[in-house]
This record gives structure tokens, C-alpha cells and sequence, in this order.
């Protein structure tokens, strides 16, 4: 299983990802001068279960 980090829940996806014996991934964000948000996971292949933890805005 590979658990994929965003940059508000790095810490909760390592955990999880401890906890499930498997790997995680950082997914990498940054901001256009727009405003609109770049995300992309440095990774060959994502293959099995993957799960995803983001905190989101209300």
C-alpha cells in the first residue's frame, strides 16, 4: 500500500502509512502566481492500493 502525503497532513500520512506497513509518498504542491495549486507525486508507478490524505477547506 502506498500512502500519498499532502502538505497539510504529512505528519497524519506517515503515520498511517506506519501503521499499515506501507510506503509514503510526499506529493509535491506549489502555487502559480494566479493562485491555482500545482500537485504532483515524484513517483514511476502507483500500482496496488493507494490512499490519499489531504485536509481540505470547509
Amino acid at each position: 500500500m502506498i500512502v500519498i502525503g499532502g502538505s497539510a497532513s504529512s505528519n497524519l500520512a506517515k503515520d498511517l502509512a506506519k501503521q499499515l506497513n506501507g510506503e509514503y509518498v510526499q506529493a509535491v504542491t506549489k502555487t502559480f502566481p494566479d493562485g491555482e495549486t500545482y500537485a504532483r507525486i515524484e513517483r514511476e508507478a502507483l500500482r496496488g492500493e493507494v490512499v490519499i490524505v489531504q485536509n481540505s477547506y470547509p
